[in-house]
């Protein structure tokens, strides 16, 4: 069966260019384009490969070097940066705070590029109401409060009130 999405998102991934401490020419998806920049590979099926893809159909003469690789572990490729094998990877930040400083990488991360919900995913025959009672709840969440906290504690920031936040709906056209 067919999992089917939440229609409220769970919570927002803030995607970053993350690169090294002494990398300052990588700021903006455009700076890792036009400077020909090393991307780490990306699998297919993730949401950030959609992200770098639909960001080359709509710069067609600036294009991301966008190569396609198999499962990767957040660790695996932010080391693939530290060590100088690629110049940057797309990430959302908060894997970056919990593994930079344990990790000893010597990374940072740029202003958000890009914005994309989580979403629970349900069965095919799960239950309307169930799912119309979870959206209402996360709705419920995010108005009171509650989700913006949360992120501030985990992320140490609120990505519920970055520019554009509101605007992030399940089955977003990424850019």
């Amino acid at each position: 069966m067919a999992p089917l999405p939440s229609g409220q998102p769970s919570g927002i991934s803030d995607l970053r260019l993350i690169v090294r401490n002494n990398e300052n020419d990588i700021h903006t998806l455009g700076d890792l384009a036009s400077g020909k920049k090393k991307l780490v590979p990306i699998h297919t099926s993730d949401a950030r490969y959609t992200v770098i893809d639909n960001y080359n159909k709509k710069h067609p003469g600036q294009q991301i070097n966008l190569q396609p690789n198999g499962e990767q572990s957040a660790a695996d490729i932010f080391k693939a940066v530290a060590s100088g094998e690629y110049d940057a990877a797309i990430y959302p930040i908060g894997a970056l705070l919990a593994l930079n400083k344990a990790l000893n990488l010597n990374l940072k991360a740029s202003e958000s590029v890009g914005l994309f919900p989580n979403v629970y995913l349900y069965k095919k025959n799960a239950d309307p109401k169930l799912i119309k009672a979870i959206d209402n709840e996360l709705a419920a969440l995010k108005k009171d409060g509650t989700l913006a906290a949360l992120s501030r504690k985990w992320y140490d920031e609120d990505v519920y009130g970055l520019p554009r936040a509101e605007n992030v709906k399940v089955n977003t056209d990424w850019e």
